[in-house]
This record gives structure tokens, sequence and C-alpha cells, in this order.
């Protein structure tokens, strides 16, 4: 409840989901606009970040300074639907609502993450929601995740490598051994 203060709950809970649901870093979620997103193909524009040490609204370009295209799961659709609603409603060109400072904005949205993170008792910071979008992308979806393929991941999360998602996203799932063991259960090269 913290996150962005009390009046500002229901953007908190679904700031952590976009994030998410999408692999956004947090200052390319808060400087996402309304002509960002393209909800009839799940497709987010990132172009910019919000400049952390800058004032409300300066932004920069993304890290590595290129743009990109990534895609937020279609599971999590409402949520992105419902903030785009909101934002037009409120006449906002932002997704999320700058909250009191317009100073180093986005440095105190990440105190009020880490505030919320740690009243959960959650051991883990904002950046883990990225790793977790690159695991379950990659996931087999025998192991409940989506069994996207690396190469499309790694553009979307902005890599300029595959290597860097595959060594530094991608988390070894429990139970692996077993699922490797039920899935090589036919010949290679076989279809069942």
């Amino acid at each position: 409840r913290t996150l962005i203060g009390a009046e500002h709950h229901e953007h908190g809970a679904r700031f952590f989901r976009v994030c998410f649901s999408s692999g956004l870093r947090l200052c390319e979620a808060l400087a996402l606009t309304v002509d960002d997103v393209d909800l009839a193909t799940g497709k987010v524009r990132v172009e910019r970040q919000l400049d952390r040490y800058g004032v409300w609204p300066d932004t920069k370009p993304p890290k590595g300074g290129r743009s990109r295209v990534t895609l937020f799961w279609a599971a999590y659709r409402q949520d992105w639907e419902s903030l785009v609603a909101d934002a037009r409603a409120a006449g906002r060109e932002h997704l999320f609502p700058l909250h009191r400072s317009k100073t180093k904005f986005a440095d105190r949205v990440g105190v009020f993450a880490n505030e919320a993170r740690e009243a959960a008792g959650w051991a883990w910071s904002h950046h883990w929601l990225r790793h977790a979008y690159a695991s379950y992308s990659l996931a087999p979806v025998s192991a409940g995740g989506y069994g996207l393929d690396l190469a499309s991941v790694s553009q979307r999360l902005g890599h300029r490598k595959v290597s860097v998602t595959q060594d530094r996203y991608v988390e070894r799932l429990p139970g692996a051994d077993v699922l490797a063991f039920t899935a090589t259960q036919r010949r290679p090269g076989r279809v069942r």
C-alpha cells in the first residue's frame, strides 16, 4: 500500500504487474505514455526512460541507447487496458501519475517499491520482475512458462546479445531434472 502512497495504491499494484508482464525496467515503465501501448497486439514501444535524477517528466533514451518493442503477456491485458483508460479519463499522457515531488521522481518510486517489498517480507528487488519475465517467457509450458524463443525474448528485453539474456536472466527451474527426464521419454526426432 505504500507504493506511490495510499491514494495511488491501485496504480502501485498495476505498476508491479505491468513490469512483471512486460520485462520493463522501473524508469521505462514510468515514462510510458498512452501512445506507446497497442492494446490490440500487446506491443509496447520503449523509446525512453524517465531520467532518474531529472525533474518530471525529463526522459532519456532507454538503457543501451536503443528503442525497442516489447510484448506484454495477454493474461495481464486488463491491467494495461485499465491504465490506458485511467490516463485518458484524467487527460494524462503518462500511464502512471506523478506523485508529489517532481524532483527525482523515479528514485522516490524506487524507495516506495522497496518499502512495499520489505513490508511484504519479499526478498527481491524491483529488477527481479524483469528476470521473472525472461524466465517465465522462456520456461516450457509444461513447467508453467510460455515456451517462447530465446532470440525474441532477448530482443524484447533490449539485449544486444542473446547470451546476456541466457546468462543473466534465465533461472533454473525447480524440478528441471524431472521435466527433462519426462520430456526425453521418446527418441529424438520422433513426434509422439
